[in-house]
C-alpha cells in the first residue's frame, strides 16, 4: 500500500487529498445535521444543509491544492540517474518514462516514493521496497507492450497472407484465362 502511495503523481495526490478531505467533510456535514434537525424549520435545515456542504467541498478541494502542492513539490523528486542506467541494462525501461526523464518532464516521473530515496541516499527498507515495486511495475508493462507488439506482428502476418492467398487465386485466375483463352 505504501508503494502505491509513493508511486502517485503530483495530480493523482492532489485528487486523493480531495477525496479523503471530502470524505471527513461528509462526516462533519453528516454530524452537524444530526445536531441540527431538531432545532429549525425543514426550509431553514435544507439552505443551511446546501451551504455548508457547499462551503465544506470548497475548503477541502482548496486544502488539497494547497497541501499537496507543498509536500508534493518539498519530498516529490525524479530517479536517480544511475537507477534510469540499471533500468536501461535490464532493458526494462519504456520509451515514455526514458523521454520523460531525459526531457525533465517532472510530471510524469517525479514520485514521493523517490523523493523519499533521495533523502535516504536510496538506503532503508522502504526505499528497497518501493525500488523493486517500481521495477516490477515497470517489467510489468514491458512484457504487456512485447506481448502487444507481437500480437501486432501476428495479425500483420495473417494479414500478408491472406493478401498472398488473393494474389495468388488471382494469378492462377488469370493464366486459366489464358490456357482457356489459347485453347479456343
Amino acid at each position: 500500500m505504501i508503494n502505491f502511495i509513493l508511486d502517485l503523481k503530483f495530480y493523482e495526490v492532489v485528487f486523493l487529498t480531495i477525496a479523503v478531505l471530502l470524505g471527513i467533510s461528509l462526516v462533519f456535514f453528516l454530524y452537524q445535521i444530526r445536531k441540527e434537525i431538531l432545532k429549525i424549520s425543514i426550509l431553514d435545515f435544507i439552505s443551511q444543509m446546501i451551504f455548508t456542504l457547499f462551503v465544506s467541498c470548497v475548503v477541502a478541494i482548496i486544502m488539497a491544492i494547497f497541501f499537496t502542492t507543498i509536500i508534493f513539490f518539498i519530498f516529490a523528486n525524479k530517479p536517480s540517474e544511475e537507477f534510469i542506467n540499471f533500468l536501461k541494462e535490464k532493458n526494462i525501461i519504456n520509451q515514455e518514462y526514458l523521454s520523460a526523464y531525459l526531457n525533465n518532464d517532472s510530471s510524469l516521473i517525479d514520485t514521493l516514493g523517490f523523493g523519499h530515496c533521495e533523502i535516504k541516499n536510496y538506503n532503508g527498507k522502504v526505499c528497497n521496497e518501493y525500488l523493486k515495486y517500481v521495477i516490477a511495475k515497470l517489467q510489468k508493462e514491458h512484457q504487456e507492450n512485447l506481448k502487444k507488439e507481437q500480437e501486432k506482428l501476428q495479425k500483420e502476418q495473417v494479414e500478408k497472407q491472406k493478401e498472398q492467398i488473393k494474389l495468388k487465386e488471382k494469378n492462377e485466375n488469370i493464366e486459366n484465362l489464358i490456357n482457356d483463352y489459347s485453347k479456343n
